[in-house]
């Protein structure tokens, strides 16, 4: 069950410190934006933080207009973790530090058969050209 806006442990927290005042909210959960582009052909992938599994994206495929399989978000109950991406059948499991703060999304994609896990900085983002290459 979630929120309005999607987000069930924001909306949760945003409840409970209503009245506090507008710093308290700062304790809301940081988000990695995860961008799977290349060649993804109805492959499995498990997302997991700190060994702990937060997404199974079913059947994804790349839409070659777009570049893109899917985007989606998770929440992490810390600022710096372990990601984790294995991708099945036979994309292979990678792993990567991320600081919440300073990513401004992770680029999962499978590269000649090979998975690959990037994250990308708001730095880096910032940076012409933009784009997964």
């Amino acid at each position: 069950m979630r929120g309005a806006g999607g987000h069930l442990v924001r909306d949760v927290l945003a409840g409970m410190i209503r009245g506090i005042g507008e710093t308290a909210l700062d304790i809301v959960m940081p988000e990695i934006e995860l961008h799977f582009t290349d060649t993804f052909k109805g492959e499995t992938a498990i997302v997991s933080l700190d060994d702990h599994e937060v997404l199974r994206a079913e059947g994804l495929k790349t839409d070659f207009r777009t570049g893109l399989a899917r985007r989606v978000m998770v929440n992490s109950d810390k600022d710096s973790v372990s990601l984790a991406v294995e991708v099945t059948p036979g994309g292979g499991k990678q792993t990567a530090d991320i600081d919440a703060a300073q990513t401004k999304f992770v680029v999962v994609s499978l590269q000649k058969g090979n998975l690959r896990v990037n994250p990308i900085s708001h730095e880096e983002f910032a940076r012409e050209p933009r784009g997964y290459a």
